[in-house]
């Protein structure tokens, strides 16, 4: 018996034969999903495919209460819209913290009023050192007066924070 594989297809052949499987494959699909519906509306039965459509035609029975809670949702946008502008209004610069290097982190607390430093020094660095570096950058490249507000600096040494 001889094989003859010139009948094989070529490379130009094969998206043609990828789309024509596809083509089968997706009415094979519908026809199944199709014969589902109509054997569950026979049966008496609802499929899956038909509740999931319901639950959007139902939607309009609860108007009511998404209405509500849109209208909530509305309210409390605003509440907060308000809440931002008085806050810009009094702290201007808060979008330009925190600030932050490999040795501190200062960062504002709108609710107190007050600027707080972390250092994290090694333990060959002064510690009055990076507190005037990060305080130079909070005026100089923030424009932040700092002279109204208290600065708290906190401590926390590098090999209290490196696990080795």
């Amino acid at each position: 018996m001889d094989n003859d594989y010139s009948q094989t297809p070529d490379s130009s052949s094969l998206p043609r034969l990828a789309v024509t499987t596809l083509i089968i494959s997706l009415i094979i699909f519908f026809a199944y999903v199709v014969k589902d519906i109509f054997d569950a509306t026979r049966e008496g039965t609802v499929p899956k495919i038909v509740q999931l459509t319901n639950y959007f035609v139902n939607l309009g029975e609860n108007a009511g209460e998404l209405k509500s809670a849109v209208e909530k949702q509305q309210y409390a946008d605003e509440e907060f819209a308000n809440f931002e502008k008085r806050v810009a209004g009094k702290f201007p610069w808060r979008n330009k913290l925190p600030l932050t290097s490999v040795k501190y982190f200062v960062f504002f607390d709108i609710i107190i009023k007050q600027f707080t430093g972390r250092i994290y020094p090694d333990n060959d660095d002064n510690v009055r050192e990076l507190e005037a570096e990060a305080t130079r950058r909070l005026k100089k490249e923030k424009n932040i007066p700092l002279e109204k507000y208290i600065m708290d600096w906190d401590m926390w040494p590098r090999s209290a924070l490196d696990p080795y």
